[in-house]
């Protein structure tokens, strides 16, 4: 592993964040990890800003580049994002068309007009990783990277190898050389097929790009295991889209709604719980003197239910600071920590399909100020496979289980409190 420096990297991560030199003020970045390899490419995509990394075009594409068809899988896509993959950062990393503009008026980017960014950062992150291996991938990058180098602005590793031409490379050969230095470095096995151009060939812009993906998401998700072979087969626009679907997108968004299906669960629980309890009409409610609290019995039975369902969260905290059993308020603590937390990650996938901006993960904003430091709390509340890297939910399969277990507490929980219907006053 490379010899990182912790506090050079926190310092990087935290200036990266709070960084205000550009209009759009949203920065695409990971963490220094400590990984071996280190890739710069021109910008933070357009469609970065809005969609979880796993829908944006240029990920696979660079995957397919880097690592093959191999790199089309959730083991590769996880090397973004591990100390034992890449550190992959940007030349500028806010988008801004201005900036990506050539001269002539085209976003063919050919050139690049601010170095502002790179002369800020981008020393500072190689001297915080130092990689084994640097790559520098697209034509207008590889000239502002040289330029700067023969300018004594930017020192570079002795290992660095230039792409001019990224996934349209011309020279195969060239692609076949990153590829095997890279898996060298990674101690991977390098892909068997050769680098074909053809391969993420595509005609798609703009919003085009996202409606194709998310159409054939959606099919090849209702299809897989053959539960709505009634659908239309994707029409993948190319090989790279479609592995990435098959391989990556499609088991992501099966876990989301796996995920969706769990919260829902212990949503209705809990208000159920809640309703049966402390219904008036119920003769055997548990504790009546706590119905004020959650009951209001000036309205209807149906709009106490509307409030217990808006607000159940709060409400079943209010009941557990009422219990007398200190052992159960314990246990609620604990629960309860975790379900603030995944209430986040479930309004991401609900409204955003698993898409979180990256200013509410990486650093306090007084607007998202109940995301600060999101990873840092579900790792404090024992999820071990649930991410947001870097912007977008990521759930693995013991994400999964660890839902599964955290069920199971809470209807112990719930049984346990209805056997025991101590008041603290």
């Amino acid at each position: 592993m490379a010899a990182t420096h912790p506090d050079k990297a926190v310092k990087i991560r935290n200036s990266i964040s709070k960084c205000s030199s550009c209009l759009n003020n949203v920065p695409l970045f990971f963490d220094i990890l400590g990984q071996k390899a280190m890739i710069i490419t021109a910008a933070g995509t357009l469609q970065s800003m809005f969609f979880p990394l796993i829908m944006v075009r240029f990920v696979r594409n660079m995957l397919y580049s880097l690592f093959g068809k191999n790199g089309l899988t959730e083991t590769v896509f996880q090397k973004l994002f591990n100390s034992d993959g890449i550190y992959w950062t940007s030349f500028h990393k806010c988008y801004d068309r201005h900036f990506l503009r050539t001269l002539d008026g085209s976003y063919a980017m050919d050139a690049l007009r601010s170095a502002k960014c790179a002369k800020k950062f981008l020393q500072r992150e190689i001297d915080a990783v130092q990689p084994e291996l640097l790559i520098i991938l697209g034509k207008a990058v590889c000239s502002e990277v040289q330029r700067m180098v023969a300018d004594k602005d930017l020192i570079l590793p002795a290992n660095q190898i230039f792409s001019d031409y990224f996934h349209l490379e011309p020279d195969t050969s060239k692609i076949d050389h990153i590829r095997n230095a890279l898996a060298q470095t990674l101690c991977l096995d390098p892909p068997q097929e050769p680098f074909d151009k053809t391969a993420a060939a595509t005609t798609k812009t703009n919003a085009e790009v996202h409606l194709q993906f998310q159409l054939c998401a959606a099919r090849a998700l209702s299809r897989d295991g053959g539960t709505r072979t009634d659908l239309p087969v994707p029409t993948y626009e190319n090989v790279v889209e479609q592995l990435w679907i098959e391989n990556v997108a499609t088991p992501v968004f099966s876990r989301y709604y796996s995920f969706l299906n769990y919260w829902s669960a212990i949503e209705s629980s809990t208000e159920s719980f809640l309703c049966n309890n402390y219904d008036p009409t119920n003769p055997n409610q548990n504790n009546p003197q706590y119905r004020p609290l959650i009951y209001d019995e000036s309205i209807s039975m149906l709009h106490n239910m509307k409030e217990i369902r808006r607000d159940w969260l709060k409400k079943l905290n209010d009941y557990y600071l009422t219990r007398r059993d200190h052992s159960l308020l314990a246990r609620w603590k604990a629960i309860y920590r975790k379900l603030v937390v995944l209430r986040d990650i479930r309004n991401a996938i609900v409204h955003q399909m698993g898409f979180i901006p990256y200013k509410t993960v990486h650093i306090q904003d007084t607007e998202y100020s109940t995301n600060y430091n999101i990873n840092a709390r579900l790792v404090g509340t024992g999820f071990q496979g649930i991410r947001v890297i870097p912007n977008m939910v990521y759930i693995q399969e013991n994400g999964i289980k660890e839902l599964d277990d955290l069920f199971v507490q809470i209807a112990a929980l719930l049984s346990d409190s209805e056997k025991d219907p101590g008041l603290t006053y």
